[in-house]
């Protein structure tokens, strides 16, 4: 059987997952998550800062040991590297430390992989499904049915450029909320659904964080938010 790493670099975090293929079944054996943010100021400047490679770099350092574990390694970049001119410089380092090659997906590829992940759980549902992935530079939103995808959008808004732009303080001002929820509307105007929806899936470090923090606040260990919740 064959182990295998496939490394997330998304605007925020460094996400590895490691896992064996034994036939046509995968069998997980380890998860890791570092924050590097990585898209620091990308949204603003169109380039990654030194400061933030190091980071990430640091953050592959420490996972070393688990590359010589593994038959393959694949890193997988997402809206942060997509936006970023100079994302050659951190994959060539990427290259010549670690002997890993960076592939940088699109938009429309990043929603694929999204449903991918949690298609088998929704195939034989009576009406579509709204799935939203939810990260630092980009939203990705899927709306399928029965196993297939209807349609796909991938969107420029994500927690950290949407604070990073419209954010200017803490706790956040009226100002500041006002001016990040307009350029949301902005973003979805005249974007409607064409019918009800049977569920509504989050993933990504968004939710995943939100979800985290109700279940710390309130002492609960749930997996799922509520309007009232958020």
């Amino acid at each position: 059987m064959a182990k295998y790493a496939v490394i997330d670099i998304g605007t925020n975090s460094v996400k590895m997952s490691i896992f064996t293929v034994s036939g046509q079944n995968l069998l997980w054996e380890t998860d890791k998550i570092k924050i590097s943010r990585i898209g620091e100021n990308v949204s603003k400047t169109n380039l990654l800062n030194q400061l933030a490679i190091n980071r990430t770099l640091e953050v592959f350092e420490e996972w070393k040991p688990f590359f010589q574990e593994v038959a393959e390694v694949k890193a997988i970049g997402t809206m942060a590297l997509r936006l970023a001119k100079n994302s050659d410089v951190f994959a060539r380092l990427l290259k010549q430390k670690y002997d890993i090659n960076l592939e940088i997906i699109s938009g429309n590829k990043e929603a694929e992989l999204s449903f991918k992940a949690i298609s088998n759980n929704y195939k034989n549902s009576l009406l579509p499904n709204l799935l939203v992935d939810s990260g630092g530079a980009s939203t990705e939103l899927i709306f399928f049915q029965n196993g297939k995808i209807i349609q796909k959008l991938s969107i420029g808004i994500g927690a950290a450029s949407l604070t990073e732009k419209h954010i200017h303080q803490n706790p956040i001002s009226n100002n500041d909320l006002i001016s990040a929820t307009t350029f949301i509307d902005e973003i979805f105007e005249g974007e409607e659904l064409d019918s009800k929806i049977n569920s509504l899936i989050i993933i990504g470090g968004t939710a995943t964080s939100l979800n985290n923090l109700k279940n710390r606040l309130f002492k609960l260990n749930t997996d799922y938010l509520s309007k009232k919740d958020i």
